[in-house]
């Protein structure tokens, strides 16, 4: 049992660096703000891919 809340705490600290890295992305490099940055972020790692918030600059 704690080998499996070792892997779950693992885990769900590695994806929440993936989404702490894209919103601080989408911060710096497209000047957004974090509510965006954070919805962009999400609905591109679970792959909705629903429609950008904000125009992007490149």
């Amino acid at each position: 049992m704690k080998e499996l809340r070792r892997r779950f705490i693992v885990s769900a600290a590695m994806i929440g660096f993936v989404i702490l890295f894209g919103m601080v992305g989408y911060v710096a490099i497209e000047g957004w703000n974090v509510w965006d940055s954070f919805y962009m972020t999400v609905i591109t790692l679970t792959t909705v891919g629903y429609r950008e918030i904000h125009d992007m600059s490149f």
